[in-house]
């Protein structure tokens, strides 16, 4: 199995912490953050690059589509899968420069696992 760097942006605690445990005993390098402010500061702070996002759509402050605006401005991955309750499929297509994809809460582990193969496959 490859390893992929994955960033995680959820203010959903639950969320967060259930989706990064489960990629990391998955033996993926994870970073999770509860904000779009956040999400900027980490990058700000590192040049890595990452294989696939999951963002949340929703969000106070700073939102989703400006996080993945920004990680395609920086190149800092190609690919994003929107996790969103909310969001219409047509709206997800809107970023530029980013591949994306949207799986809509609840969703499983293993479709999560699954979305994502799939989109990095895609952007790979």
């Amino acid at each position: 199995m490859t390893v992929w760097n994955v960033l995680i942006v959820d203010d959903e605690v639950e969320i967060r912490e259930v989706v990064a445990e489960y990629l990391d005993a998955l033996g993926h390098r994870v970073v999770a953050v509860g904000s779009g402010r956040e999400a900027m500061d980490v990058l700000d702070r590192t040049d890595l690059r990452y294989d696939i996002a999951l963002v949340d759509w929703q969000m106070p402050g700073i939102s989703g589509r400006d996080v993945i605006l920004e990680l395609g401005r920086r190149n800092a991955t190609q690919a994003v899968l929107i996790i969103t309750g909310h969001m219409s499929e047509s709206l997800g297509r809107t970023t530029p420069h980013v591949r994306t994809d949207i799986i809509h809460k609840p969703f499983s582990l293993s479709e999560l696992r699954s979305r994502m193969e799939d989109l990095v496959a895609q952007s790979g």
